[in-house]
């Protein structure tokens, strides 16, 4: 389990995430959803000075188990 909240921004689909255990705030792009089952959620993270980059995608479900169609469909679309 994870808790932390978001933010929106000016620009749609993009969110500030803010966690307890980071300083600054994560950039999240919601890239698709369909609003009731999953959201494909994308996010960018670099250090201040330039030594690291890291691109992380999730597939985030309302259910625990997941469908796996779902999963699928946004493999090949992603």
């Amino acid at each position: 389990q994870v808790c932390g909240y978001a933010t929106t921004t000016d620009v749609g689909g993009v969110l500030k995430v803010y966690f307890p255990f980071s300083p600054v705030p994560g950039d999240y792009q919601v890239l698709d959803t369909d609003y009731e089952n999953y959201a494909c959620v994308w996010s960018c993270v670099s250090d201040l000075v330039g030594l690291f980059h890291t691109e992380i995608g999730y597939i985030l479900t309302r259910e625990q188990e997941y469908n796996p169609e779902y999963v699928s469909n946004i493999i090949v679309r992603f």
